[in-house]
Order: C-alpha cells, then sequence, then structure tokens
C-alpha cells in the first residue's frame, strides 16, 4: 500500500498543514507515503513545515505506483494525468464544508453566511449578492465539470468514494447530502513550546479580519473603551503572541470546519466568543458555554457588545468555564493518531477483501 496526499506545494494555510500533519503521522505508522502537488510545480515547499519531514513525488510517472490518493475538499477534478496514470482509490478529505466548489457545499456556505439579522447590517442588497454569488458558482461548476469530461479529466464524486473529515459538522454534512458516513479525521495544533512574559492587556478584542469583520466593527461602534484589533498578515509567532495579549478572541464570522484560529486563542489562554454558524454550531466541535456562542440570528450587536464588556470583567471564571474546550485542544494530537491509525486499519482491512 503506498497513499498520496495531495497538497499545493508552498501554500501555507489551515488546509496544507493539516495534509502535512496526516503525512508525518502515515509515515511514523510505517507507511509508504508521498505528498503529491496536483500540478506538479516547482514552488519551494513551505519552511513553516519542514518540521514534518515532508517528501514530495518528483514526476507524474509516479502516480501508477498509488494504491490511494488522498485529496482535500477544494479538489473535485484532478488534470487528466491523474486518470491517465493514476489506478488506485481517492479518499476525499473534507477539510471544510464551505470550501468546496459542490453546489450543496455552496448552498450551505451561503446559508451560513447569510444566519444574521438585518441589525448585523446585512440588508437586502447583500442578500442577493450573496445569492448571485452562489448562483455564479453553481454554473461555474457545471461549466468546469462540462469542460472536465471533455478534456478527460478525473472527475470526483464524493457519493463514490471513501470520505473522511475534519469536523463533526463536516461528517454530518456528508452523511446528509451524499449517504456516505465519514471515518474521522481532525488535525491538531503545533506544540508552542514554553512561551514567557506574555501578559494579556486590559480591553483588547482581537478578531479574523478574514472573516466576520462587518460583524466585529458593529460591536466594536458600542465598545469606544475596547480596542479591536483585526488579525491580518502575520507570521504564527506573531499571531499566537497577538492571541495571548488579548482579553478577548471574538470571532463572529463563518466556520467552514474546526478553524485553527479559535483554538489557538483558547490554548494562550485568551477567552473565545464565536458564532453559531457552521462548524461553531457544534458542540463537538467547539464545546464552548453556550453563552459564549451568539446567535447573529436572534442576538444583536447591543447584546454581544455587553457580553463581550462581562467577560473583561470576568475572564478568570470564562476562562474556567471554558475549560472542555481547552483539554480538547490538548488532547488533539492524541485523538489524530488514533484516527489516523483507524483510517489505515480501514485501508487495510479492505486491500484485503
Amino acid at each position: 500500500m503506498k497513499i498520496g496526499i495531495l497538497c499545493p506545494r508552498g501554500a501555507r494555510t489551515g488546509g496544507p498543514e493539516a495534509l502535512h500533519q496526516l503525512f508525518c503521522q502515515l509515515k511514523l505508522l510505517g507507511v509508504d507515503c508521498v505528498l503529491v502537488d496536483g500540478v506538479f510545480s516547482e514552488s519551494e515547499p513551505a519552511t513553516e513545515y519542514e518540521i514534518y519531514s515532508p517528501e514530495w513525488m518528483d514526476s507524474e510517472l509516479e502516480l501508477e505506483s498509488l494504491s490511494h490518493l488522498i485529496v482535500p475538499e477544494t479538489y473535485l477534478d484532478l488534470p487528466r494525468s491523474f486518470k491517465r496514470i493514476f489506478r488506485g482509490k481517492i479518499i476525499f478529505w473534507w477539510l471544510s464544508v464551505d470550501n468546496c466548489p459542490h453546489p450543496k457545499a455552496r448552498l450551505e456556505a451561503t446559508r451560513n453566511m447569510l444566519n444574521a439579522s438585518r441589525e448585523w447590517g446585512l440588508d437586502e442588497k447583500d442578500r442577493l449578492r450573496h445569492w448571485a454569488a452562489f448562483l455564479y458558482g453553481v454554473v461555474a461548476y457545471s461549466v468546469r465539470r462540462a469542460r472536465s469530461l471533455i478534456l478527460g479529466r478525473l472527475i470526483i464524486k464524493p457519493s463514490k468514494v471513501l470520505n473522511i473529515s475534519q469536523s463533526k459538522y463536516a461528517s454530518d454534512f456528508v452523511s446528509k447530502n451524499f449517504r456516505k458516513v465519514p471515518l474521522p479525521c481532525s488535525d491538531y495544533l503545533t506544540p508552542r513550546g514554553e512561551v514567557s512574559g506574555i501578559l494579556p492587556l486590559a480591553n483588547l478584542v482581537t478578531y479574523n479580519a478574514a472573516k466576520g469583520e462587518l460583524f466585529a466593527r458593529k460591536v466594536s461602534e458600542l465598545l469606544p473603551e475596547f480596542e479591536f484589533l483585526p488579525l491580518r498578515n502575520l507570521s504564527k509567532a506573531s499571531l499566537l503572541d497577538k492571541l495571548a495579549t488579548s482579553s478577548i478572541y471574538l470571532d463572529l464570522g463563518n466556520f467552514p470546519g474546526k478553524d485553527r484560529i479559535p483554538r489557538e486563542a483558547r490554548r494562550e489562554g485568551t477567552p473565545v466568543v464565536i458564532a453559531r454558524r457552521g462548524a461553531g454550531a457544534s458542540t463537538v466541535d467547539f464545546p464552548l458555554p453556550r453563552e459564549c456562542v451568539v446567535d447573529l440570528k436572534t442576538t444583536d450587536p447591543k447584546s454581544v457588545a455587553d457580553l463581550v464588556q462581562r467577560i473583561g470583567r470576568e475572564r478568570a471564571q470564562t476562562l474556567i468555564s471554558q475549560r472542555d474546550f481547552e483539554i480538547g485542544i490538548l488532547q488533539e494530537l492524541d485523538q489524530f493518531r488514533l484516527e489516523v491509525s483507524a483510517l489505515v486499519e480501514h485501508l487495510v482491512e479492505n486491500e484485503k477483501s
């Protein structure tokens, strides 16, 4: 058995890191494994992931040697060379739901984006814009599908392959929409090591500038005594330092999967408030107290501002109430090892049958 893992070489986001983590764990289990760049580019591998000792496939001709290819959810079709050379089985890894181009996933993403009352600033034009983007995505998907058929590309159908999922949210979505029960395969936060001398600053709220910024600004307008700091264009070390100095991490964006930054914030000792959207609505993915998971459909900005003020006053108590979330984060690596071992056992058993 030899497993390939499709991964864009040089990319530096949560998805590629999870793909590197899976590669590393498979190698530790003694599985013959290699990372595969979909277009076999000559991009330099991300230096941040050297800790996983990555090994890359050199030529598309080596695809013939693979018994399995693990493909992240962002790829629903692969170059013609894969169909021509690869003869193994596809494993589709749902690292997120919303980032998959399949229309069912895009519909889920659109519903999540619009899951907020008008008091948050989503007017009729915003709603029409989101639905227009959804319809455009469906048309683009159909055109690409037709083009892939004409060009002889390898088309992936989630209902026809083995699915694995990073989150309970993704698992439920796949079970409902494709009638397949995925095997769990999460990820974990890389240990940071000892850090000293970083203390939280009073009234500092950090938030992810890449999502939910509209909602965070609505709250900030009601809290002039708080500094709201958007997190953008930061190295991993700088990001963690900013989270460690925060009095609160606020994430009112969508949750395509079990996002890393809220977990990193809680590991750094910072209370977390998230939106009940996507994976944020799953008590398995985010086992947080009910009051720290905000339903934007039924809660207005003033209520969230009041919550931020209360947590600022009762920071220590809030951290205690989020202890289950912290324990789960600390156990992620052990859980990941068990899940990957179970995946390997499943593949070995299927090869025998």
